[in-house]
């Protein structure tokens, strides 16, 4: 991966920066190969969390930084990771004036969502095509999209979407939400915090279990469903983060007021590829989105 990233660079108008592990002095890194150059570079989040942190405090001083926590692994190393990165992106909050958050907020979480995407699920629920029924009887039923009504102190009715998955796990669903609080909390504080919901993507981490490849397949024969392709997800999500960097206006820059939700921040710009509007939990669809991907 890093040898990808060097790639990148030499190929761009870009700079990368990268920590290297390595006492000699600088000069031999200049003559030193990409490829002996690759095997230096890098850190463990789980290992070099301290470290990574002071160095992020040393990289150009006095500019704006903005701190991505993408880190994703399987299993209970995911929660590790996310209390990992919090340290990191806590403490630069604290020591380095000025610095962004930015995350990918997942669908697999709970969070609201806009009042029109509640009409439009069950609008879609009332005029379900006719094999909806029979087919859902096959599969052992699939669950109503229900959204939980709630009112703030100030009046303001909010609509909480629950999509936590039983595919995804409870490790996924702490990790999740561990950086769902950390962006609440730094937007309170006045930081930046830009943590757009991201779109279920046929990208290498999902794709690697065949079942869920299959089910990811079949998503689209159940409107308004869609697995978007991981570079199209990717492109689309790095432009929203430019929007919210850029744009004074955005959700990134919002001040959550005293009437507002503060969850807002991850479904003002979600690309959510359906899950809200459809009348059906994904996870009560996952059998027959498995079945319809067979047959693509």
């Amino acid at each position: 991966r890093t040898r990808r990233l060097v790639d990148a660079a030499r190929a761009s108008p870009g700079t990368l920066i990268l920590p290297v592990q390595h006492a000699g002095p600088a000069s031999d890194l200049e003559a030193m190969a990409d490829e002996e150059l690759c095997t230096k570079a890098g850190a463990d989040v789980l290992v070099h969390t301290p470290e990574i942190r002071n160095w992020l405090l040393s990289v150009l001083p006095g500019e704006a930084m903005v701190v991505g926590s993408y880190v994703y692994l399987d299993g209970e190393a995911h929660v590790r990771a996310s209390v990992a990165m919090d340290a990191i992106a806590s403490s630069l909050l604290k020591k380095r004036p000025g610095t962004a958050l930015t995350y990918l907020a997942s669908p697999a979480t709970c969070y609201p969502v806009p009042a029109a995407a509640v009409e439009d699920s069950e609008a879609r629920l009332s005029k379900a095509p006719w094999w909806h029924s029979p087919t859902s009887m096959l599969f052992g039923g699939w669950a109503k999209n229900d959204f939980e009504r709630v009112q703030s102190a100030g009046g303001q009715v909010s609509f909480v979407y629950n999509g936590l998955s039983g595919v995804q796990g409870p490790n996924y669903a702490l990790a999740k939400t561990l950086q769902n609080w950390r962006c609440i909390v730094a937007q309170a504080e006045g930081h930046m915090v830009s943590a757009n919901m991201a779109p279920a993507s046929k990208t290498d981490s999902v794709m690697h279990v065949k079942t869920v490849a299959t089910a990811m397949k079949g998503m689209s024969a159940i409107e308004p469903l869609m697995a978007f392709e991981g570079p199209a997800a990717s492109a689309l999500m790095a432009m929203l983060l430019l929007h919210d960097m850029g744009n004074p206006e955005s959700s990134a820059h919002a001040k959550v007021g005293a009437n507002e939700h503060p969850m807002l921040l991850f479904s003002t710009c979600g690309v959510h590829g359906g899950l809200w509007r459809c009348p059906y939990t994904l996870d009560s669809l996952g059998a027959a989105t498995y079945v319809f991907g067979m047959f693509k």
